[in-house]
């Protein structure tokens, strides 16, 4: 094998360097090569971060910004999936060179892609009762050779693990980590391949809901890098690897900002609060049919997942009229707002405003011309914000789109990203009874993650820059000697080698292919399982 690829999903810099000493594995990694900051995607979000990476570019290029997407002559918000991805993937560019890759688990990789000379089992976020696997025998013969199911999604989802001891978190996060390491380890040994690219993605989850309990966060660390170390054992002394996060993880504070109240108080968003959907879920609510009281039966009784014992149509039902136990907890369909009162909006979408401009949406309320003037408007108001807890400004950084996103898909771009306490304050899509702040109660991404460069192509440097994530696509494509999209927008760091490679450049292939839309059930179960672990309200 030529180069080997592992994401440690939210693998947190600080941390490391504060537990190196307890990580021999990453120790020795960072030891034998060149380690350094890794700016993630603005907003620093598992989704745009991802997509980012396995294609070199940002959103402008393929049009993705988020989970999800706003569905063609509609407000309304549908999951993402790779075919909504309209660029060149890093597999797609490896395999049409003759390069033998496996790709596995890399978040945003459903449905998974057909490979000549290779394979694909898709990562997280998947529909239910799916085969994850391109070839569909990939994933027969992994699961006969590891003698049980092979699990995309191998831990509890967010709201039971809300309600578990830390040390069942932890005991859940170490589960993951094993079973996954047991997938790579066997697929590496079943398939003769160029390059392998794969994520483990327990530090992200061990981050979101282990941040107040340093010393399990640091188990999870070390069972993490003992796992590692178990997997490099079948990787030759010749191999390349990147080692990266895509973002970092562990920001903790005590506040979170509802950005609709915000919008709607500040006069750029309606909403009519009276819906039947509000009425009803209100009923509920008041006989204690609740998430979360539902939720605590179904761990008394012992019942196991109800995705799969529940009727599809039954579960679906279900999860759009239960409420959450407190009635400010509450998500926004766009059917709720009054679009031709609205002038700006969030979307599902977390640390974005969109503009609802007259040449993009369907009942848009802004001109072209007057975008500049609403953009600044907005850009002023929120920086004006002072901290609830301390005189301190509240939005630490905040871009507008022509910073961030440039090409084919930029008028679908957010107009502004920002980011709030350096990521301790947590931004919300959902209502809150009228108040900007509630309680938060888990960690938080932090926008940089760590890159780790060692191997025979690698030079031992104990200091480089920051990179972009954007330079990982590039990387990787010149270790393999194949050319470059002309319209890439990372680049090779050439500090980071031995030999400093000329990298080749060649006619992009970012052509925009049939997109393969979810089914309403399968759309209604992505959004759960984002809601899950906090990214959607």
């Amino acid at each position: 094998m030529d180069t080997l690829i592992l994401g440690l999903d939210g693998l947190e810099p600080t941390l490391v360097e504060q537990w190196r000493g307890d990580l021999p594995t990453l120790d020795r990694l960072m030891g034998s090569g060149s380690y350094g900051r890794l700016r993630s995607s603005d907003p620093p979000l598992s989704s745009p971060a991802w997509q980012w990476m396995f294609t070199g570019k940002q959103g402008g290029k393929h049009g993705c910004f988020g989970f999800t997407r706003r569905k063609e002559n509609s407000y309304e918000r549908v999951p993402l999936n790779l075919t909504d991805v309209h660029a060149e993937t890093l597999w797609e560019a490896l395999d049409t060179a003759g390069v033998a890759c496996g790709v596995v688990n890399v978040p945003e990789t459903y449905p998974p892609t057909e490979l000549d000379n290779g394979f694909m089992i898709s990562g997280w976020p998947i529909p239910n009762r799916t085969n994850p696997a391109a070839p569909s025998d990939v994933l027969t013969e992994l699961e006969a050779e590891l003698g049980t199911t092979y699990k995309v999604k191998p831990t509890s989802m967010g709201p039971e693990l809300k309600q578990f001891s830390n040390q069942k978190v932890f005991e859940e996060m170490k589960s993951a980590i094993r079973h996954r390491k047991r997938a790579f380890e066997t697929l590496l040994s079943m398939y003769d391949l160029d390059v392998f690219f794969g994520v483990f993605t327990a530090t992200d989850i061990a981050g979101h809901y282990l941040v107040e309990d340093e010393a399990r966060l640091r188990k999870t660390y070390i069972e993490q890098d003992e796992a590692l170390g178990g997997l490099l054992e079948q990787v030759p002394d010749e191999t390349n690897i990147i080692l990266m996060s895509d973002h970092g993880h562990g920001a903790k504070g005590t506040r979170s900002f509802h950005v609709v109240e915000w919008l709607r108080k500040e006069g750029y968003l309606a909403l009519d609060s009276d819906s039947d959907i509000d009425l009803s879920r209100r009923l509920l609510r008041k006989g204690g049919f609740t998430r979360e009281n539902l939720l605590r039966m179904k761990n008394r009784l012992g019942v196991g997942d109800v995705r799969e014992l529940l009727p599809q149509p039954v579960f679906d039902v279900a999860k759009r009229t239960v409420p959450a136990a407190d009635e400010r907890e509450q998500k926004v369909l766009s059917e709720q707002i009054r679009w031709d009162q609205t002038t700006a909006y969030v979307g599902s979408e977390q640390n974005v405003i969109f503009l609802n401009t007259e040449d993009v949406h369907p009942n848009g309320t802004v001109p072209p011309d007057r975008v500049p003037e609403l953009r600044d408007e907005l850009k002023t108001k929120l920086e004006s914000l002072r901290h609830p807890d301390r005189d301190e400004p509240l939005v630490t950084e905040l871009k507008t789109r022509e910073e961030v996103f440039s090409g084919p898909y930029e008028a679908e771009a957010p107009e502004i990203v920002f980011i709030m306490d350096e990521m301790r304050c947590k931004v919300h899509t959902g209502l809150n009874g009228g108040e900007l702040f509630s309680d938060n109660g888990i960690g938080e991404h932090r926008q940089d993650g760590i890159l780790i460069t060692t191997g025979p192509s690698f030079a031992e440097r104990d200091e480089v820059r920051r990179r972009s994530i954007l330079d990982v696509f590039p990387l990787a494509l010149s270790l393999s000697d194949v050319a470059l999209p002309e319209n890439v927008d990372g680049e090779v760091p050439m500090e980071r080698l031995d030999v400093p490679l000329e990298p080749s450049f060649r006619e992009s292939r970012d052509e925009a292919g049939e997109v393969d839309t979810y089914s309403a059930a399968d759309s209604d179960e992505i959004k759960e399982q984002l809601r899950g672990l906090g990214y959607l309200d």
